[in-house]
């Protein structure tokens, strides 16, 4: 039972029990990051409950026609509310509302997913309170939500709340490895991009850019270090990644964030580097103060704050922040 959802073991551990128990509440609400199995696991526990295996072992296995039509989100006894452009509309709540009050078509049981329950707008949330008070017996509702505090309290207060955690970088790598065949490298630089989010590491194999990604990552690294600047080679790399996409660019100084934070755990809680980074350049950050580390962070920050949400010159960004981060790392020598 749920042996496909990979990590999550204290969220499966929670819900086997429940099952094997039969204890299984009328409302759960998932929360955790985007990307880490909420959905995946909100649909394997309906295909258990309406698996045609007789078998429990079997159950919810992908062996029957059941649990493939629910997988394709065809099975008459699922119900998957998902958000309109921004948010989820009381007029898809009213449809589900409509839904729940009908008796199951095939099986004994009826699940309801809302997928991105903290997109709900009040109007929603207020109308979807009574059905959570008074709930049918035959009904199962499982929310999924990235922000719990998007969602009222009464909502939240009515459903068990199961949490789920960013997916480790060795289990997305290895996922990657087993199911997309790629090489062991790619697969940890994917992983180790994707914040823990297998949705996001998908996308970064989708673009395919990773490898170039990492690459003008050691040039830049090595361009803020104490050797001397090549500056026709400095200027030529940050006019060829100015013109990147932005996710591309951003990827880049989530790099750089990554790294000074690593470094910090590293030296201050005797915490081991990032297997990722133990290839490139080792800058030697003893001296730096905390003054000037706080400083260098803030403007990996800002910089990327400003690539996602402004319509800036990239090249004057990048150039700017990595002369920047060069001064810092100099001054505290």
């Amino acid at each position: 039972m749920l042996e496909d959802i990979k990590g999550q073991k204290k969220a499966k551990a929670i819900l086997q029990n429940l099952i094997l128990r039969n204890r299984f509440p009328h409302s759960l609400l998932f929360y955790g990051p985007s990307g880490c199995g909420k959905f995946l696991t909100a649909k394997s526990i309906v295909k258990y409950f309406n698996c045609q295996a007789q078998d429990p072992e079997m159950k919810g296995k992908d062996n029957c026609s059941n649990c493939h039509r629910i997988d394709e989100e065809i099975f008459p006894d699922l119900f998957v509310v998902r958000k309109e452009k921004k948010e989820i509309k009381i007029e898809q709540i009213r449809d589900m509302i409509r839904q729940i009050n009908l008796k199951p078509f095939e099986s004994q049981y009826k699940f309801f997913i809302i997928d991105g329950a903290d997109a709900m707008n009040l109007s929603s949330e207020n109308s979807f309170l009574k059905t959570l008070e008074e709930p049918l017996p035959n009904n199962f509702i499982i929310l999924i939500a990235h922000n719990l505090n998007s969602l009222l309290d009464t909502i939240i207060s009515r459903c068990m709340k199961i949490q789920f955690n960013n997916l480790k970088v060795d289990t997305i790598a290895d996922l990657l490895n087993e199911k997309e065949k790629i090489d062991k490298k790619k697969s940890k630089q994917i992983a180790f991009l994707s914040n823990g989010s297998l949705e996001k590491a998908y996308e970064l194999l989708e673009e395919n850019n990773v490898e170039k990604i990492f690459e003008k990552f050691e040039f830049f690294l090595s361009s803020v270090g104490p050797s001397r600047l090549d500056i026709p080679a400095f200027e030529k790399e940050l006019t060829e990644v100015s013109k990147w996409a932005v996710t591309m660019i951003e990827n880049i100084l989530e790099l750089f964030l990554l790294y000074f934070i690593d470094w910090i755990y590293d030296q201050k809680y005797a915490i081991s580097k990032s297997e990722i980074f133990k290839n490139y350049l080792n800058i030697n950050l003893e001296y730096i103060k905390f003054k000037s580390y706080n400083l260098l962070i803030s403007k990996i920050i800002e910089a990327r704050f400003q690539v996602i949400s402004t319509n800036v010159n990239i090249k004057l960004l990048l150039e700017s922040l990595l002369l920047t981060i060069r001064d810092i790392l100099n001054e505290s020598r």
